[in-house]
């Protein structure tokens, strides 16, 4: 049978992100033509609603203060117009799903407040680029009815993002029918998200081809997992940078091969946690280390760092050790890559003075990541380096005087992202 997507499969990548301000940043740092190439997958999570940021070790330590009901609610308030205004805006740029499923474990009513209600009211009517995303898994008749008035107020179709126990259910077809019934939606105006979580070998993409249905159908298709651990407690600080295989985009190759040999009738495109866990826990309420993680081709390169301790010394000029002993590094792909890349290469010059905090590195790595992908999915052998050899070229230009052929959007937004770390923000971001 003929593939019906072998060309398209590969124009769209994926990231998921957890809707901090961190990843907004990344997103935003992402240039327009590479923005329509990407699909991302923005969560609204319950941990977005605690109000406490995490001590730090050695600076003391205040209990949380009382607030009254009246006030956690407009603080939920605040977080939900905060995040509608982020994705509308993100949205203008090219499609963005947002996703608002594990607010479950509260009932969909954080600090008290009716989540679905409070997007009715701060989303206007058929906002343009803004798919919702509905799920199975644990959502009872109350969260598909509410979603449901939320879809047809958008008017722009749906996510519908399926796990492994969605998948292994022997009534699977008609589960999906009967959701497509109740939402009034056909496949053509639905994202089918196959999340495999923090495990790239759940199953072969020749049994999700064999178990899910109208595959042809579907506006897009695609399979998203993750490799990160939960923490880095694995790394050791003395032994970094440390590898960490790349096996969730090893794997997409290694099934994108099989199915092109087997005749699939359509190939998933490929997403991915970015540099995060692909299984949402709750935030642990304890501050960072101070690391980066830089991503390769085939594997992360984690650049392990202590906690901070005020006690010891360990502050966040690790960082500035980090970025001195990665653009000095083999795998450092040179400042014209990304935005990222120009931010590490100005941070690891010896007179930086300013090492950024974990959200700025977060927003760092992540653009970085995005920017990788993005270049690995445009090339047929899965590599960067065509991407990489333009860059270099591009910046040797500079270099020697001729026109710049690096965006001046790279310049403006390092310091923008610079200028971010004189802005106060809890560690956890």
């Amino acid at each position: 049978m003929e593939l019906k997507d072998l060309p398209s499969h590969r124009r769209t990548y994926m990231p998921v992100l957890r809707g901090k301000p961190s990843e907004w940043e990344a997103l935003g740092a992402v240039g327009p033509s590479d923005r329509l190439k990407i699909l991302p997958v923005v969560e609204l999570n319950p941990d977005m609603f605690l109000r406490q940021p995490p001590p730090i070790e050695g600076a003391g330590e205040t209990p949380p203060p009382r607030r009254t009901l009246a006030e956690n609610q407009e603080f939920a308030r605040t977080v939900i117009r905060r995040f509608a205004a982020q994705a509308t805006f993100a949205g203008l740029r090219g499609r963005l799903i947002f996703d608002v499923g594990y607010c479950s474990r509260v009932d969909f009513e954080p600090l008290g407040v009716r989540l679905w209600n409070a997007l009715l009211t701060t989303i206007a009517p058929r906002t343009p680029g803004l798919v919702p995303a509905i799920r199975f898994r644990r959502w009872n008749g109350g969260a598909h009815q509410a979603a449901s008035v939320l879809v047809n107020h958008l008017a722009q179709g749906a996510a519908l993002r399926l796990f492994h126990e969605d998948l292994v259910r022997d009534d699977l077809d008609g589960y999906i029918e009967r959701a497509f019934q109740f939402y009034e939606l056909a496949p053509e105006n639905v994202d089918l998200i196959v999340d495999f979580e923090n495990d790239p070998y759940v199953l072969p993409y020749a049994t999700l081809s064999e178990r899910l249905p109208s595959l042809d159908r579907w506006r897009t298709y695609t399979v998203v997992a993750g490799v990160f651990p939960p923490d880095l407690d694995q790394f050791r600080p003395e032994r970094s940078p440390s590898p960490l295989e790349r096996t969730e985009w090893i794997e997409y190759r290694k099934q994108e091969d099989a199915l092109k040999a087997s005749g699939a009738l359509r190939l998933p495109a490929f997403g991915d946690f970015t540099t995060q866990h692909g299984r949402y826990r709750d935030s642990v309420q304890a501050p960072p280390s101070y690391s980066v993680r830089y991503t390769d081709d085939e594997c992360f390169w984690i650049y392990r760092g202590y906690k901070p301790n005020a006690a010891a010394n360990r502050t966040g000029q690790q960082f500035l050790g980090h970025a001195r002993l990665l653009r000095g590094s083999s795998h450092f792909f040179g400042r014209g890559f990304s935005d990222a890349d120009q931010f590490i290469y100005e941070k690891g010059d010896p007179t930086a003075k300013l090492p950024g905090n974990p959200g700025t590195w977060r927003t760092v790595g992540i653009n970085h990541h995005i920017s990788v992908t993005l270049a690995q999915l445009s090339d047929p052998a899965g590599t960067s380096m065509h991407a990489r050899v333009a860059a270099a070229a591009r910046v040797l230009a500079t270099d020697v005087g001729a026109t710049s052929a690096i965006p001046l959007r790279s310049a403006l937004a390092a310091r923008r992202i610079a200028s971010s770390e004189t802005r106060r923000r809890p560690p956890s971001e």
